[in-house]
């Protein structure tokens, strides 16, 4: 299925209606160490964020929900070159979209209404917490 790029024009117009919590956020992948052995086998042009020491959980771009089971996600510094760009990032991608999660990517957020009426410190507190339960998912 293609979704177009300016999604936020369709919701918007009525075509598509967020899921409650599915709003624009950031999902995040497990930088794994490559081994030596992939290093030295892959083209030059193969994954260039591929390293030997492991960097744990790391931004790999955004996610809106949508109803009926509708997601558009985007890979951070990949363009449409996903797999040879981004490899780590692309297999978490493809895992999610093929499991069957409600928020495949990240965890629902509190809607802009819930932040708006937070103080400072619970909104500090709110998203130091999802972001620790996003950075957890798998």
């Amino acid at each position: 299925m293609c979704v177009v790029r300016r999604h936020t024009d369709r919701h918007r117009e009525g075509w598509i209606r967020l899921k409650a919590g599915g709003e624009y956020r950031p999902w995040f992948y497990n930088k794994t160490a490559a081994t030596v052995a992939t290093l030295l086998a892959k083209p030059n042009l193969f994954g260039p964020n591929l390293e030997l020491k492991a960097a744990g959980s790391q931004f790999g771009g955004h996610v809106v929900n949508y109803e009926h089971n509708l997601s558009y996600a985007t890979v951070h510094g990949s363009g449409h070159m996903v797999p040879q760009f981004r490899p780590q990032a692309a297999e978490r991608l493809l895992t999610q979209l093929l499991g069957s999660a409600s928020y495949k990517f990240s965890p629902a957020m509190p809607t802009d209404s819930e932040l708006a009426k937070m103080s400072d410190s619970e909104f500090d507190s709110t998203v130091d917490s999802w972001t620790d339960a996003a950075k957890l998912l798998k």
